[in-house]
């Protein structure tokens, strides 16, 4: 699952890396603005069909009326890029694609062998620093590299060589490849998951740890002010909060694509500014009990100050309750945008997002005939992201969680 993270950050991160291609150069899309992923993905992700087509077809998903000599036809135009290398019979086009996917994700797999094969052996070199023991790594774990390495870079890498030839995940009204859109997804999930849980970390920490060590009044008036904030709804709170915004930037007479950024970064405030009361309540109870032990009657003692009591022996012993919130709230935090998305006070609808994916494949389910794939790619690669942080926090809770080091 942390591979899988790692894999899913990076192509957030290139997406992040923006640069302008030269007036002069000859590129398709020379004198804009493009991130290194879109400099990756094309030509592969970013050639554009007419319209809709389903994925791997080699013919448009909609028929279309032409006139001819002859009269008029009605049929399913064949794709400029998609199935373009297949020049056979159309009964045979399924048996085609059955045996590139095969041959991709075989080829995927033989190349993640090699990475799997230096993983081990580095490993096995230096166990006596990573404190594997005389064996060093067990053999479970020899398995699950192995296994993980084969079976990310046969997806990864046989998704590679097919989309040279294919839309693995179909594309949408305009032609756009469903597969490019999830990836430029990922970025605005991992924006919305860190930038939301800083804002909400802070305000929770401070208030927290000032509410369980000084208490009396400075307590009550942080219980009272988590209290009345957690007794609104949060959804009529934060579209209250978004509806303004959203006023305000559209007066503001920004470009869209300053407006889309200024909502999302707006949308991360009004989220983590909402959202600490939780956490505040856990670090205000941890605090009151770690202020009673002796080792804190020992620093006041000594004279101490309060600031430094609470900072730099306090915060270390609350920190494993503030990742292991930080690390289960991030999957809480992407699923949050895709349903205040759905009704319509999330991101921008120019931005690509899961939640607007799903907005749009909303209405593309209510058409004849279905249009099923453009839901399937939100939902397949949404789930790719949501499991595996779930299982990492689950795995970062056991390992820092001191109670249960207790019970076992």
């Amino acid at each position: 699952c942390f591979g899988l993270l790692c894999l899913l950050v990076g192509i957030s991160l290139i997406d992040s890396i923006h640069f302008k291609i030269s007036d002069e150069s000859n590129h398709p899309k020379a004198g804009e603005v493009v991130s290194v992923l879109d400099k990756v993905c094309f030509p592969f992700l970013l050639e554009q069909e007419a319209s809709y087509s389903a994925p791997f077809g080699n013919r448009a998903f909609v028929d279309r009326v032409t006139r001819t000599s002859t009269g008029i036809t009605q049929e399913k135009p064949p794709l400029k890029y998609g199935g373009r290398n297949y020049d056979g019979p159309p009964e045979g086009y399924r048996g085609y694609v059955f045996k590139r996917v095969l041959s991709s994700l075989s080829i995927g797999a033989l190349w993640g062998l090699l990475p799997a094969l230096l993983t081990i052996f580095i490993t096995n070199s230096v166990r006596p620093k990573m404190g594997l023991g005389r064996d060093g790594l067990t053999r479970n774990w020899k398995i699950g590299i192995v296994l993980f390495w084969a079976s990310a870079c046969a997806i990864a890498i046989g998704i590679a060589l097919l989309c040279k030839d294919f839309h693995v995940l179909g594309t949408d009204k305009v032609g756009t490849s469903s597969l490019w859109i999830s990836l430029k997804s990922y970025r605005t999930a991992f924006i919305i998951g860190s930038l939301t849980t800083i804002v909400a970390a802070v305000p929770a920490v401070v208030f927290g740890m000032l509410a369980g060590y000084l208490r009396g009044w400075v307590d009550d008036l942080v219980q009272y002010v988590y209290t009345t904030l957690s007794s609104i709804p949060n959804i009529l709170l934060i579209g209250a909060a978004m509806l303004i915004v959203q006023t305000q930037t559209t007066k503001s007479g920004a470009s869209a694509e300053n407006q889309a950024d200024l909502m999302m970064l707006y949308l991360c405030l009004v989220l983590g500014l909402t959202s600490w009361a939780g956490l505040c309540r856990l670090v205000r109870g941890e605090v009151m009990k770690l202020r009673e032990i002796e080792y804190v009657q020992a620093a006041q003692a000594m004279g101490l100050s309060s600031q430094s009591i609470m900072w730099k022996h306090l915060l270390p012993n609350v920190m494993h309750i503030i990742l292991i919130n930080v690390v289960l709230r991030f999957s809480a935090l992407i699923l949050t945008e895709a349903v205040l998305a759905y009704i319509g006070i999330g991101v921008h609808p120019d931005t690509q997002s899961f939640g607007n994916m799903i907005v749009n494949a909303q209405e593309q389910l209510a058409q004849t005939p279905l249009i099923w794939w453009n839901l399937v790619a939100a939902f397949v690669c949404l789930l790719a992201l949501v499991i595996p942080a779930n299982l990492f926090g689950d795995v970062v809770r056991d390992a820092l969680d001191p109670r249960l080091e207790e019970k076992s």
